[in-house]
């Protein structure tokens, strides 16, 4: 890449462990990488992110956002020093958004999955394009000076472009599986979209908030919405129960296990992955349960309790102990509530299928002790909604019927 001789070289000052550290060993797959430069689009008040990943003999990926961009100024300033805290510099975006990143080493991600990174971008019609290659950076004493062109037309209008090559992976890229990946890392609106391609002869696609829970042959049976089931049930009982949005959702048949739990955002982007928050005696019900809630507030407690890489919380900070009592008592009260919804329903489906009810048909039985004794032991089955898959409530009704038919 040609160099602009007129201006002071960009340069960026580090130990290369440091880089090793926060970029290959700290992010070493796709998914959290790409979910990193995605993040990146979303502090640059951007309102659409398109993914390209190329296939061939030299594999790219392209990562393109059309947010503010960056200055020269702001790149040597900014971008190029590692470790520089978002959060006291530049809390609030200049379109209002809270910043997601914070410790200033997201930039470093994909050098866990490619050797190479170019960077074009575009700040109020000027452009700049810079190179950062891990070998050269290796290679150097400690300070880095990227190759770097200022840009009479660059190749986009506005935003930033970020393209990775000396990609590690050699397999060709799933997407269908990189899209569900990148769904669980965001809540998207209206004002921020990610969008996915596999080669530029195909037509993008919307990462969506529904693709996190998409699962061939399960359906969404009951669900509960937020901050409404809060304020009814604990409007009294936790002070922030009216600022956690989200939805919890119990599925007619056993959910994948990355999903399954309660996965908490704040900021409109993953701080835990999928958990249980246990109620005793109910590993059952977990098997049905999925949902997400958003608890912005905990990107506001000093000293930070997110992990680096944004997939857990520090549960041990007593700032948190109030949150985990509430996912605890969350969960409990949603445990009650699905018997107790479910137990209808599977009334509902035997009355149906038998014509009357379950009591009734055991009444006009009851000369009958040995069809009686039968139909109580079934019965009791199907009065316990962890007892009974949804899918086999009318083979009981069918047995019932065979014990005893019209």
């Amino acid at each position: 890449m040609e160099e602009d001789k007129e201006r002071s070289p960009l340069r960026m000052s580090f130990n290369p462990l440091v880089i090793d550290d926060l970029g290959a060993k700290l992010y070493s797959t796709l998914p959290p990488v790409i979910a990193e430069l995605i993040a990146n689009g979303y502090d640059a008040c951007a309102s659409r992110v398109n993914l390209d990943f190329i296939e061939g003999d030299k594999k790219k990926i392209i990562v393109y956002d059309d947010g503010l961009g960056m200055s020269y100024e702001e790149i040597n300033d900014k971008y190029l020093r590692i470790g520089r805290k978002k959060r006291i510099n530049d809390e609030q975006s200049k379109c209002g958004r809270l910043s997601i990143g914070k410790k200033g080493i997201g930039k470093l991600a994909f050098f866990g999955i490619a050797g190479c990174a170019e960077i074009e971008t575009v700040h109020e019609g000027k452009g700049v394009r810079f190179e950062m290659d891990w070998d050269k950076i290796e290679g150097s004493s400690g300070d880095y000076e990227p190759a770097f062109a200022i840009l009479e037309n660059p190749s986009i209008s506005k935003g930033t472009k970020i393209t990775l090559t000396k990609i590690f992976k050699k397999s060709d890229f799933d997407i269908d599986s990189i899209k569900k990946s990148i769904s669980n890392y965001f809540v998207f609106d209206e004002t921020f979209r990610v969008y996915i391609r596999k080669n530029p002869s195909e037509e993008y696609t919307e990462i969506d908030n529904e693709l996190r829970y998409v699962q061939k042959g399960r359906l969404e049976e009951f669900s509960w919405s937020f901050p409404e089931f809060g304020i009814e049930r604990m409007g009294e009982e936790f002070d922030f129960v009216k600022d956690i949005k989200g939805k919890i959702i119990l599925f007619d048949k056993p959910v994948r296990s990355d999903i399954r739990g309660v996965t908490l955002f704040s900021r409109r982007k993953l701080v835990n992955l999928a958990e249980f928050f246990p109620v005793q005696g109910s590993s059952y019900f977990y098997q049905y349960l999925s949902g997400w809630l958003e608890v912005d507030f905990v990107d506001d407690f000093v000293p930070d309790v997110i992990s680096t890489n944004r997939s857990s919380l520090n549960w041990n900070d007593e700032k948190l102990t109030e949150l985990k009592r509430f996912l605890k008592r969350v969960i409990s009260l949603i445990h009650g509530e699905w018997r107790e919804r479910k137990k209808k329903k599977t009334e509902e489906t035997v009355n149906r299928r038998l014509g009357v009810s379950v009591t009734e048909w055991k009444e006009s039985n009851k000369n009958n002790p040995t069809i009686t004794k039968n139909i109580e032991k079934l019965s009791s089955v199907l009065d316990d909604p962890e007892k009974t898959e949804s899918d086999c409530v009318e083979k009981f009704a069918d047995m019932i019927y065979e014990l005893a038919p019209k």
